[in-house]
């Protein structure tokens, strides 16, 4: 149907046009599972190509039908069993993939199982998606599984056997809490952490593997207060900055602004003053060559 509506997209009244395609494409196509396509374990041979087939005039009939004869016996004895037998042994490997990853199990969990439970909803890359770790205490009429924390509390809900995690020889005295964690490294190229444990000294701090934590909040929590130590620090940085900008730039003294209006003021009387004489005013000739001093000039009393 898929391939189907590929084609006739552009105009899907017209979908009948593209069902001999379509089905030719199908039944010539080799199956992933089969290892032949539904035409050869139909016919027992591939499909024919677009040739034509009648101008060949050597062909023996007789021998063609042997050939084709020995072709169907082969077919029926040998291809289809053992295509049958593949299929048997494709539908038992994916029932039991379907089985794993669904904790599909012949038999219930037994009492005092330590399990995982699946975190749901929306998380993120460093959140955990299991937490726990968690005890089989008891299992329902509707073989859901009643749970019990490290600390002996029974929790109130019952879970279904796909939200819980198995694990494997791992007792719960082997899990020891977190405090916090104090640095991390690369070692070997693998992420190292050195956690402080709860109620122990600091001597007994110890450097582990990011695969040895059960959960990842502690690993969250200490990048989450990395990175407010690094923004704190550059908040910091920028109030000292600002703090020396404002002891750079100091204030104009006031005496400054009087000596600044007094040289303005004696500019303002020294051009409003008036000079009384006589003085030559000339009429320039913009035509004239020769000016003639003594006629071009008049007296002008200011």
């Amino acid at each position: 149907m898929e391939s189907l509506r590929k084609h006739c997209e552009a105009h899907p009244s017209d979908w009948y046009k593209w069902l001999p395609y379509v089905l030719m494409s199908y039944r010539t196509r080799i199956h992933s599972t089969t290892g032949f396509s539904p035409f050869f374990l139909m016919f027992g041979r591939e499909m024919n190509k677009f040739e034509t087939w009648s101008a060949d005039k050597d062909i023996d009939k007789i021998i063609a039908l042997d050939k084709r004869t020995a072709e169907i016996q082969f077919h029926f004895d040998t291809t289809i069993p053992d295509t049958l037998k593949t299929i048997g042994n494709k539908q038992i490997e994916q029932t039991n993939i379907q089985n794993n990853a669904n904790n599909v199990m012949d038999t219930p969990l037994a009492i005092g199982t330590v399990v995982y439970l699946k975190n749901e909803g929306l998380l993120s890359k460093l959140a955990p998606r299991f937490k726990g770790p968690f005890t089989v205490v008891a299992q329902t009429k509707s073989n859901n599984y009643k749970l019990k924390d490290a600390a002996g509390t029974v929790l109130d809900k019952t879970y279904p056997l796909e939200k819980l995690k198995l694990t494997v020889d791992h007792q719960i005295d082997d899990i020891y809490a977190v405090e916090r964690i104090l640095d991390d490294r690369k070692y070997y190229r693998r992420q190292q952490y050195l956690v402080k444990w709860k109620n122990c000294p600091d001597s007994e701090n110890s450097w582990e593997n990011e695969s040895n934590f059960v959960t990842m909040l502690p690993i969250k929590l200490y990048w989450e207060s990395k990175k407010d130590d690094s923004n704190s620090v550059l908040r910091r940085s920028k109030r000292v900055e600002k703090v020396n900008l404002l002891t750079v730039v100091r204030p104009i003294n006031p005496f400054n602004y009087i000596y600044l209006i007094f040289i303005l003021f004696l500019m303002k009387t020294a051009t409003s003053t008036r000079i009384r004489d006589n003085f030559r005013y000339c009429e320039g000739l913009s035509n004239a060559r020769i000016v003639d001093v003594n006629s071009a000039c008049t007296n002008f009393s200011a």
